[in-house]
């Protein structure tokens, strides 16, 4: 029999790729920061700068809840803030829309691009049901469906770091908060993380650690992701 057509993207990851910026998925090898539910937290975001520009990031992915409650914040003045150290794209948090509706820039509910052959798809967590990778795998499905390696789920909204392959050879990736906020029963630590893409499509992720005193980079866990 002839082989099977490929399943159609699911209309949210269409709408990614018709509405968001690309980025350069040339490079042979690129460093990507990794942000998410920085709630306007100062310090942390002023430290997480510091770290991005010390590893020479070409982009910044924000995974959404970029202010919190503080008057004054606004989503469009802390972005511009991150694009003084490389280009950044960020997708809307539930307290984005809460505290500042219009966000004052491009936002959308996800983002799919790819880099040195690893694609890379953000969503915050709060519209897709975070807790189930199934309806996550579901709702972000790219056209063609996902690879056995080289796709990578980002998202935030639980403030709780994880690095963790599904079984269908999906990284998923949740940076972890800036702002430390502590959630009921979960450990919380005040972190992001960097996504080196390396030649031949394998990465490597790195934990930017902000609590304390000065940021600190250290190995997350190499991951073969060779494509």
């Amino acid at each position: 029999p002839p082989p099977a057509a490929p399943l159609p993207a699911s209309p949210i990851a269409a709408a990614a790729l018709r509405r968001c910026p690309k980025l350069n998925s040339q490079m042979a090898h690129s460093t990507v920061g990794i942000i998410s539910d920085t709630h306007g937290s100062i310090a942390a975001w002023t430290k997480a700068l510091s770290a991005f520009r010390a590893a020479g990031v070409e982009h910044i992915l924000h995974a959404g809840d970029v202010i919190g409650e503080k008057k004054g914040e606004t989503v469009s003045s802390l972005l511009a803030e991150l694009r003084e150290v490389a280009p950044v794209t960020a997708v809307r948090g539930n307290t984005d829309d809460r505290y500042d509706g219009g966000h004052g820039c491009p936002m959308t509910a996800t983002y799919e691009d790819s880099v040195s052959g690893v694609r890379c798809f953000v969503h915050h967590g709060d519209l897709i049901a975070h807790k189930d990778d199934e309806v996550v795998l579901s709702e972000l499905r790219p056209p063609g469906g996902w690879r056995p390696k080289g796709d990578i789920i980002v998202y935030g909204h639980t403030h709780v770091p994880r690095l963790e392959r599904h079984p269908s050879g999906v990284l998923f990736l949740n940076p972890g908060s800036t702002s430390g906020k502590h959630m009921p029963g979960k450990l919380c630590p005040k972190q992001a993380a960097l996504l080196d893409c390396l030649p031949g499509g394998a990465v490597a992720v790195r934990v930017v650690a902000l609590g304390g005193g000065e940021a600190s980079i250290s190995e997350w866990e190499p991951v073969d992701m060779a494509v």
